[in-house]
């Protein structure tokens, strides 16, 4: 009989594995995955939730990688790690979600030089999300600051200067237990944000929807989409169409076969 020949061209990736398989081809290249690999993945977080998903798979598929070859795992070196990773796919990622999902709970996040420090979170208000209905991209998200960045950069280095100011007061309210001047450096914060450019129309009608019942509300991811978060009163429901969440008491664990 003739025999007949033909080439097999695989299937292209779904794009939310795409995280996963930069990892695990940078890791076969540097030879650090030298066998196959079985991975399960469950997860709790509705898609359309913007809480960082993506961080979360990354975070546990490079600590995963790190205990083939040692028992012990290096927090801080796991987080540069996942950074790497991130950044071969959003060039101007800050890996504060890479931190979140590492560490859990409530922490603040420097990013040059790479600082990630505990806060405390018995603050009397609850959180919650409302989904706008729609998403953005997070690189493109970044791309598009990037070029408003460069056409302004004045403008953006006094707006980043503004962030950071709010940013540490926010910091030293939960520090210093004043949730009155949390709640008004949130709001600023979100003002800051409509003025980079990542809030639009619905996202800032949805937080007028929700102000009359929360002390605060701004964007919760990259913005242009995705979700809002409020923080209210806990002796009271949350606002309309919102969804009650709470922080992780912890992040990465290690389960030992």
């Amino acid at each position: 009989m003739p025999t007949t020949t033909a080439r097999l061209t695989p299937s292209p990736p779904h794009p939310k594995l795409h995280p996963l398989l930069t990892i695990l081809r940078h890791a076969r290249d540097q030879k650090t995955l030298t066998h196959g690999l079985h991975l399960r993945i469950y997860s709790q977080i509705n898609p359309t939730l913007g809480l960082g998903s993506s961080a979360a798979l990354t975070i546990a598929l490079t600590a995963a990688l790190n205990r083939l070859h040692s028992p012990n795992l290096n927090l801080t070196h796991i987080h540069q790690q996942a950074l790497e990773h991130t950044r071969r796919i959003q060039t101007l990622a800050s890996g504060a979600d890479l931190a979140a999902s590492l560490h859990g709970t409530l922490h603040a996040y420097q990013i040059n030089p790479t600082r990630i420090d505990p806060l405390p979170i018995n603050q009397p208000f609850q959180l919650s999300l409302r989904y706008s209905g729609y998403k953005t991209p997070t690189a493109e998200v970044l791309a598009k600051i990037a070029h408003n960045m460069q056409q302004q950069p004045e403008h953006h280095q006094h707006l980043y200067q503004q962030m950071a100011h709010t940013t540490q007061t926010a910091i030293n309210a939960l520090k210093t237990h004043q949730p009155q001047t949390l709640y008004r450096a949130l709001n600023h914060y979100q003002t800051l944000l409509v003025a980079l450019g990542v809030s639009d129309p619905t996202l800032e009608r949805l937080i007028k929807e929700a102000t009359p019942q929360s002390y605060a509300s701004k964007i919760s991811g990259s913005g242009l989409g995705d979700c809002i978060v409020s923080l209210s009163a806990t002796n009271a429901p949350p606002p309309t169409h919102h969804i009650p969440i709470s922080l992780a008491p912890q992040g990465l664990i290690h389960h030992t076969p």
